[in-house]
């Protein structure tokens, strides 16, 4: 059975980051882990994630940096601490809906796939979404490449774990 990590990095997320904690608690199917990695916020952010995972369900590991370093510095970190075989993000104002990490289960467990791109949406209120793009397998593509460089957000991957390690070192 594959394991999933979710990896959220955090700069001043205060206002958002409950919600975000609080969507991945009322997930159907749980990931394995999540890793959130405090990037020296100047708000109450860190405070705040403590006190929603001594409350969650969740197995959350919280990672400060020692100094401000930006989220692919976060990322990164994050990988590195990750035990699970696969990695998803997502940034501390996102949330997902309660069937995220079941869709995202179902997909690994059907393609066995290096590296998916799933759908997003553009939230402008609770009633307004627009589709960003559609769900891709990627099997033999130059995934390394779109890890690398890619111009969408991170947060529509789900990629295996052992490929960061040609894109990170």
């Amino acid at each position: 059975m594959n394991t999933i990590a979710v990896i959220i990095p955090c700069y001043n997320g205060e206002q958002y980051i409950e919600r975000c904690i609080d969507s991945f608690d009322k997930q159907l199917v749980m990931p394995n882990e999540i890793i959130i990695v405090d990037d020296c916020s100047t708000d109450n952010s860190l405070e705040c994630i403590k006190r929603v995972a001594a409350s969650s369900k969740l197995p959350i590991r919280v990672v400060k940096n020692e100094e401000n370093r930006g989220p692919a510095y976060s990322r990164k970190i994050a990988i590195e601490n990750a035990k699970s075989d696969y990695i998803v993000f997502c940034d501390c104002d996102d949330w997902v809906e309660p069937t995220y990490m079941d869709t995202i289960t179902a997909e690994i467990d059907q393609s066995q796939a290096d590296l998916i791109v799933f759908d997003s949406y553009t939230s402008y209120d609770v009633n307004n979404r627009i589709v960003a793009n559609t769900t891709k397998r990627l099997l033999s593509e130059n995934k390394e490449g779109i890890l690398a460089k890619s111009a969408m957000s991170l947060c529509r991957l789900v990629a295996k774990k052992d490929l960061f390690n040609t894109v990170c070192h």
